[in-house]
């Protein structure tokens, strides 16, 4: 087995290459990265993996081979299996794009977030704040906070998010991780809603055509 802790930073290079083609790409180059993104993707795993086996030879494979089997693949299968789940799943509301309203979505949607996995809580949530917003001239910035909430952050506080569940599939207490991380995903939550109810409610909300914020709530 590896000593992952001492192989240092630059075995993490690769990846820190993958999240950068992956967040700057799809701003930046779009044509190319929706025709090239898996070529891309390949040439970053290969540049993980060509040297992990070159220089550590049979230790490398074997550590790969452990990371495919006993960590990837359950973390793939549980996070299909909470996706699938909220697939089933409509909510029906009456919401009028108004920030307050917003803001509870957002929070409910972080909680959600910890306990049926962020790419469920997404795919439950992100529909109901389309369709209440779709009225909206100014709406981006929302959809960047529910990014941040219920895509990111509300994965922080239980495994039941992606960046924990592969420390509870490797043994770490359900338990331990909600007590270490409920109350920091709380802050940071708490101060982003309180930071997006200023900026909408005092700069952009009051911006809206009225005629258009009329025909949404009387909808």
């Amino acid at each position: 087995m590896l000593d992952g802790p001492g192989l240092g930073l630059v075995w993490g290079i690769p990846f820190l290459g993958l999240l950068l083609t992956i967040a700057l790409a799809q701003t930046l180059w779009p044509a190319a990265w929706s025709r090239h993104y898996g070529k891309l993707t390949a040439l970053w795993m290969a540049a993980a993996l060509v040297p992990l086996i070159v220089h550590f030879g049979a230790a490398g494979g074997a550590a790969l081979e452990t990371l495919l089997l006993l960590d990837y693949l359950p973390f793939v299968i549980s996070i299909a299996a909470l996706y699938v789940i909220a697939g089933g799943i409509h909510i029906r509301s009456r919401m009028s794009g108004h920030p307050g309203e917003n803001a509870i979505l957002f929070a409910l949607g972080t909680v959600a977030g910890g306990i049926i996995g962020t790419p469920g809580a997404t795919l439950l949530f992100l529909p109901v704040f389309l369709k209440a917003n779709r009225w909206r001239k100014y709406r981006a910035h929302s959809l960047i906070f529910l990014i941040l909430l219920i895509c990111n952050i509300g994965g922080a506080f239980s495994p039941m998010g992606p960046p924990l569940l592969i420390g509870y599939l490797r043994g770490v207490s359900f338990l331990w991780t909600v007590r270490a991380m409920a109350l920091p995903t709380l802050f940071v939550s708490g101060l982003l809603i309180a930071v997006y109810l200023i900026l909408d409610s005092l700069l952009l909300y009051r911006r809206e055509d009225s005629a258009a914020r009329a025909t949404q709530r009387n909808a």
